[in-house]
């Protein structure tokens, strides 16, 4: 699997010296929709389409639940979901 990137200048505001550093960023092809996500596990899993979309909005209300009760939550090899924090300096 090939990843899209550029590499862009960047200064880090933490930097005291404020020194330009060469930084890797990923570049994405597009963004697969709930919709067409469904559709493909359907053909994968052979599961039909209703069952899957049952199962991932479960899913995704559970790691809503858990991660807001700050739990990290373990999907195999897929990752990690923990909750983070997003804020301006």
């Amino acid at each position: 699997m090939a990843l899209n990137y550029e590499v862009k200048k960047r200064v880090f505001g933490f930097d005291e010296t404020k020194t330009e550093k060469y930084v890797a960023q990923m570049k994405t092809l597009g963004v697969v929709g709930f919709k067409d996500l469904c559709d493909e596990v359907s053909k994968i899993g052979m599961a039909p389409r209703g069952v899957v979309k049952l199962v991932l909005d479960g899913l995704i209300d559970t790691l809503n639940m858990d991660i807001n009760k700050g739990f990290s939550v373990q999907l195999g090899e897929f990752g990690c979901f923990r909750p983070g924090i997003n804020a301006k300096s």
